[in-house]
C-alpha cells in the first residue's frame, strides 16, 4: 500500500495565516470547506491524554499509511474519520487545551490523496488545501482569518 502523498503541488492552494487567529475556529472552518469522507491524521509529541483517548475511541477503520514527519522525539499518530461530529468534539476540547496538546501536524486524506497538509499546525506555518476546495471558500477563509492564499504553480 502506498503512503499518502504529503507533497503539495499544482493541485493545491497555499494558505498562510499570520498573527493571531483561533486554531479551533480555523479547524472548524477547514472541516466545512473540505470534501466529505476524509480521514484526519494527527501527529504530535505532546498530545494530551484526553485527546489521545478521543482519537482512540474514533479510530479510522482502514487508515492509509502516512510517513511520520517528526523524527525525535517519536510522535504519537492517530487516524480519525473527519466527520462533522468528530471535528466538533475536537474543536470543543481545544477550548481547554494548548494547541500542541492536540497535535503538531494535521493532514486530511482519502486513499493516498491529501486534501489538507498542515505541518506545524496552529502557528504561522502555511497549510495546503487541494484545489477541490473552491476559490470562493479560499477567499472566505482568507477574509475571516486574515490569511493570504495563492495557487501553487510548481
Amino acid at each position: 500500500m502506498r503512503n499518502v502523498s504529503l507533497e503539495p503541488g499544482p493541485h493545491y492552494w497555499q494558505l498562510t495565516c499570520r498573527g493571531r487567529y483561533s486554531g479551533r475556529d480555523l479547524l472548524a472552518a477547514l472541516a466545512e470547506v473540505l470534501p466529505p469522507d476524509l480521514t484526519l491524521y494527527v501527529e504530535g509529541t505532546s498530545i494530551s491524554p484526553v485527546v489521545a483517548a478521543y482519537f482512540e475511541a474514533r479510530r479510522a477503520e482502514r487508515p492509509s499509511p502516512v510517513a511520520t514527519s517528526i523524527i525525535w522525539p517519536r510522535p504519537k499518530a492517530y487516524h480519525m474519520p473527519m466527520t462533522p461530529e468528530h471535528v466538533a468534539g475536537l474543536v470543543e476540547m481545544m477550548g481547554r487545551l494548548a494547541p500542541v496538546e492536540v497535535g503538531d501536524h494535521l493532514h486530511a486524506y482519502r486513499d493516498t490523496t491529501a486534501y489538507l497538509i498542515w505541518y506545524d499546525a496552529w502557528f504561522d506555518s502555511p497549510l495546503y488545501l487541494r484545489k477541490d476546495v473552491p476559490e470562493d471558500a479560499m477567499r472566505r477563509l482568507s477574509s475571516v482569518f486574515g490569511c493570504a492564499y495563492s495557487p501553487i504553480s510548481k
